[in-house]
Formats: C-alpha cells, sequence, structure tokens
C-alpha cells in the first residue's frame, strides 16, 4: 500500500481494445483501493477516463489543472486548447452594442457568451467543434465549403473552408454530413461554441 503509486503511460503499448478494458479496471481498481496514483500519459481520453484531477504541463510549469470536466469544456489558454485536439481559435474584438456585449468575429458579429463582464478590446476565443448544428436556426449560421470529411468512429470531424478561414465541426457518426467540394452552412451557439482564451 504506498502513500503514492506512480504509472508512466502504462497502457501506451497496447492495442485499443485491451487498452479500453484495462483502463476501466485500473479505474475502478484504483478507486476501490482508495490508491493516490500520479498517471503521466499523452492520451488526452486516458485522462478523462481515469483522473479525478488533471494537471496539464508545458515545458515543466503547470499551464491548467483542475478536474476532467473543467479543463475539457473551459480551456485556459490556446496551448490547452490545441493539446486537447480543439484547432478553432481567432482573435476577436469585444465591443458594446446597444447595450449588449459583442464580439466581433472573422464570421460575424455574435454575442458574447460569458455572464461576466470582460475588458472590452481584442481577445482570443477558442470555437468549440462540438458547438455546431446542421439543422437552420439553431444559433448563428456559419457559411462556408467542405475540404474534408474524417470519419472517426463515434464522431465525424468537417473541415469547412470559411472567410474567416478554416473551421473544424464534430458531428455524431449517425449525422449524414455534406461531401468534400459542398457548399453548406452550418450553425453555431456561441452560448454553448464560443470560449475566451487567456493570453
Amino acid at each position: 500500500r504506498p502513500a503514492l503509486l506512480l504509472l508512466d503511460e502504462p497502457l501506451g503499448a497496447l492495442d485499443r481494445a485491451l487498452r479500453e478494458r484495462l483502463l476501466l479496471d485500473l479505474a475502478r481498481l484504483l478507486r476501490e483501493l482508495r490508491q493516490t496514483a500520479l498517471y503521466v500519459t499523452h492520451d488526452q481520453e486516458e485522462a478523462f477516463a481515469l483522473a479525478d484531477e488533471i494537471i496539464l504541463l508545458r515545458a515543466g510549469r503547470v499551464e491548467q489543472q483542475g478536474s476532467p470536466r473543467q479543463v475539457y469544456h473551459a480551456p485556459r489558454t490556446a496551448f490547452v486548447a490545441r493539446f486537447l485536439g480543439m484547432e478553432n481559435i481567432f482573435e476577436g474584438r469585444i465591443v458594446s452594442r446597444q447595450g449588449a456585449l459583442r464580439v466581433q468575429t472573422p464570421f460575424g458579429v455574435w454575442p458574447y457568451p460569458q455572464e461576466a463582464a470582460p475588458p472590452k478590446g481584442r481577445a482570443r476565443f477558442l470555437l468549440r467543434p462540438d458547438g455546431f448544428s446542421l439543422h437552420p436556426g439553431q444559433g448563428v449560421p456559419v457559411r462556408g465549403r467542405v475540404l474534408q470529411v474524417s470519419f472517426r468512429g463515434a464522431r465525424q470531424r468537417l473541415l469547412i473552408q470559411t472567410e474567416g478561414g478554416v473551421v473544424q465541426a464534430d458531428f455524431g457518426a449517425r449525422e449524414t454530413l455534406p461531401a468534400a467540394g459542398e457548399p453548406t452552412t452550418l450553425w453555431c451557439d456561441p452560448a454553448q461554441a464560443l470560449h475566451r482564451l487567456e493570453e
């Protein structure tokens, strides 16, 4: 019964099916034994499945620390967002229009999503890839042409060329998506998808 169990990428060399099974077994055992463990991994899904607390390091310094849900839903910096596979990062400007905060984005002027009033001016934003819909009216439109459709098993990823740059959007495996080369309009809810990043 060690005070601290150190695990350095213990599942890294295993095939996916065995890794998934052992990951569930390991999580169950650690919790049943109430064993504190320091688990080092580059696999985000492993970290989310196993950890009570995640510490994301960059060049030996803590970039972000929190629960798996906190880190995933509110990445603090562009580095954290990119590490989690989210590439829709852009510069915007926070302005006041008719008494309400708005964000000037490469895709248009959108409502500012957070409740706490930020300083006006330039800021960096993440547009979450899971914040898009194919159904009209569910948010604000993002128009472009499909560059690539990538099937990932449980999800699919679209790469869309828009006037504001390339956007990645994630959908469930059963969604019927437009084909590469087709024009398309996605719908984005800023309250769910737009997230301000720290510099």
